[in-house]
């Protein structure tokens, strides 16, 4: 990806502009919603550092509004350079798969450090987080589902299936290991589909 496209923060805070102008705890409220910290690093303190940042850049535009007994809001819109800076992002997002995180594969290559009962201990509690994970996905999306533009129904139905495929292979992983047996990659692939 080039250097000139903004990174998955940056992009997240982009694209809620691009639905509309927001200041930044509305783009707080909206992350929280969607569940966007699922899949991108973006702290509340960093939005108005990216904010910030991306305004240099040319990619958004600010001005502050007045509010009745309140101080007055920094309020942010998308620019032109934005715009193009968002859409190019998101086409090299959908047409480039990236790796996955390194952290569980690189647990995965490195296993063998761990005698065979902690590894069986840290995948069940792997198991265990990905059933919570998936439970807080479905909720979410049956809660907010009404409040939330039509795509957004995309994100939800990737990460549940994404999480049921990683949690069939982690089952199968798990049922491996307790029976003492080692599978090979078409057993494995039987065992779960």
């Amino acid at each position: 990806m080039t250097q000139n496209l903004p990174n998955n923060s940056e992009l997240a805070l982009l694209t809620l502009l691009v639905e509309g102008p927001r200041h930044g705890y509305q783009l707080e409220q909206d992350i929280e919603a969607r569940g966007l910290r699922a899949w991108t690093e973006i702290g509340f303190s960093s939005i108005y550092y990216l904010l910030n940042k991306m305004q240099k850049k040319g990619w958004v535009t600010s001005e502050t509004h007045p509010e009745a007994g309140r101080p007055a809001r920094r309020v942010y819109r998308v620019a032109d350079g934005g715009l193009a800076a968002a859409t190019e992002a998101v086409r090299q997002r959908l047409a480039n798969p990236r790796p996955l995180s390194g952290d569980f594969m690189l647990g995965l290559a490195n296993q063998i450090l761990l005698p065979e009962a902690e590894r069986l201990a840290a995948m069940r509690g792997y198991r265990q987080r990905l059933v919570e994970r998936l439970s807080e996905v479905q909720q979410k999306w049956q809660c907010d589902q009404m409040h939330m533009p039509p795509f957004v129904n995309d994100l939800f139905d990737h990460s549940q299936t994404m999480i049921e495929a990683e949690l069939g292979w982690v089952e199968a992983w798990i049922a491996q290991c307790e029976s003492g047996k080692q599978m090979d990659n078409n057993e494995r692939k039987g065992s779960n589909g």
